[in-house]
């Protein structure tokens, strides 16, 4: 077989040489004259790599009276011509179509080759796929073009995205099972390292349609007009990120690295089911990993802002009981920010004291309480109206409801991480970035399909992803 193949492709070497002779041969070098060279050899290799690829499919393809498959005999009908997207450009090829005697049909090269139901390669799905991740559709398709030897519609790119996401829902744990399987060898030399995991949830505002108001608004010009229309309203996406980190012993104070960190995201949904499932997941396959690397001290943390809804949830678990628990300190900050707007006037005492007591809460023993004796002491000492003082007691309570999660110079102390910074740059990142530019707008399924791709690539799991894809369809 490859002795033929490479027979062919040398005649079909000649034959397109000699066809783009004169773009092979300018009369002189310039950016046209080269940019011609250059047009004329992706034209070359896309002619030789088309026919080499139809020969190797073919020895494949043998034509048979009949075939048995599934416990059912096919006979050869006749054959089937189809046109592929290749990574190489439009392949033209006719496959052998065998029917049953009940009718249904069964084409042996489109089953081996996994194209049954596919009208583009696994290469060019991953491309699109991955394009799709970071740009919108129209931007991946003008990407395609411009830097492959193929080029898709924008029907084309949504078509693909769509099997994918269908694939990723209906398989999550078989999926994520072999990733992590995947990934495991490949992290273990850092899984050796990691001396802290910490795990985050944040939300992340998005314009998704909405049902209810879709409803309403459908009553409504039934009544008045007799036409409908589509109601968005922003909804909270949310978002999910497991961390490890290194610790590095200095003289002064211990040095935290990074390592990585793996991201979930889901689309706005009541009581965010769907997310919880992910990160428990997720949480459950890190921790296993790390205890089997041979950990023998991990310092486990849940590192949020301070929403009642996550803390109720984390606090919940069972499974977050031997977690170290702390509210982001840098929204903890945010608060002091709050109560130094509502005391003082002069900007002068206010950059003041906030400078003093952000440090403070950071870093003296029991500093949230030593905030709360300054707050209490200003409250009184000052001459501040009803409306104010309503307001600074809100902040203290939250101060106080959470203090126990706010022991920052603990941790500042021994090197752990104080803030949320990986989650909330996901929420950035994975949803504002590509999911929240001028005028967009997501159905619910649409959107989750660019989020699972999206998570995949920012997790750095991508390839481990499509290795697992790739098993599955064998």
């Amino acid at each position: 077989m490859i002795t033929a193949i490479i027979e062919n492709a040398m005649e079909t070497i000649k034959e397109e040489i000699h066809n783009h002779e004169i773009q092979l041969q300018p009369p002189s070098l310039n950016p046209l004259t080269s940019r011609q060279f250059h047009d004329a050899l992706k034209k070359i290799f896309s002619s030789i790599a088309l026919q080499i690829y139809k020969q190797f499919l073919s020895f494949f393809d043998p034509t048979l009276e009949f075939i048995d498959y599934q416990g059912k005999r096919f006979y050869y009908k006749f054959h089937s011509p189809k046109k592929f997207l290749t990574f190489f450009g439009i392949l033209e090829i006719e496959r052998s179509l065998y029917q049953a005697k009940d009718g249904q049909t069964y084409i042996p090269l489109d089953h081996h080759w996994g194209m049954s139901q596919q009208f583009a390669t696994e290469d060019v799905r991953e491309s699109v796929a991955f394009a799709l991740a970071h740009l919108t559709q129209s931007e991946s398709a003008q990407l395609l073009k411009k830097s492959s030897l193929f080029s898709i519609s924008e029907t084309g790119i949504r078509s693909i995205t769509e099997g994918f996401g269908h694939f990723i829902e209906e398989n999550q744990e078989s999926l994520f099972q072999e990733i992590h399987q995947e990934e495991k060898e490949m992290l273990k030399v850092e899984e050796e390292k990691t001396d802290i995991l910490v795990a985050s949830i944040d939300f992340a505002s998005m314009l998704v349609r909405d049902p209810k108001k879709e409803r309403a608004e459908e009553e409504l010009s039934l009544l008045m007009e007799g036409k409908t229309s589509k109601k968005y309203s922003r909804k909270m996406a949310s978002v999910a990120s497991i961390s490890r980190y290194q610790l590095i012993e200095d003289e002064e104070k211990p040095e935290k690295n990074c390592l990585g960190s793996v991201y979930q995201a889901r689309m706005p949904e009541e009581g965010w089911g769907k997310l919880k499932e992910d990160f428990e997941r997720e949480l459950v396959a890190s921790q296993k990993n790390l205890e089997n690397s041979g950990r023998k001290e991990l310092v486990k943390i849940v590192l949020m802002d301070g929403q009642k809804s996550l803390w109720s949830y984390v606090k919940g678990k069972e499974e977050f009981n031997d977690f170290k628990k702390l509210i982001d300190y840098y929204h903890a900050c945010e608060h002091l920010s709050e109560v130094v707007n509502l005391i003082f006037t002069e900007e002068w005492e206010r950059n003041r004291w906030y400078k003093e007591w952000k440090g403070k809460l950071k870093k003296e023993e029991n500093g949230v309480n030593k905030v709360l004796s300054s707050i209490n002491y200003h409250k009184k000492a000052r001459k501040l109206g009803k409306g104010k003082l309503s307001k600074i007691e809100e902040e203290e309570k939250y101060f106080i409801n959470n203090k126990e999660m706010m022991n920052y110079n603990e941790f500042v102390a021994k090197g752990w991480p104080i803030g949320s910074g990986p989650v909330e740059a996901a929420c950035k990142t994975i949803v504002k970035t590509r999911m929240c530019r001028s005028g967009m707008k997501w159905e619910h399924e649409t959107g989750q399909n660019i989020l699972s791709l999206r998570t995949l690539a920012k997790s750095g799991r991508w390839d481990y992803f499509w290795n697992a894809h790739l098993k599955s369809v064998a």
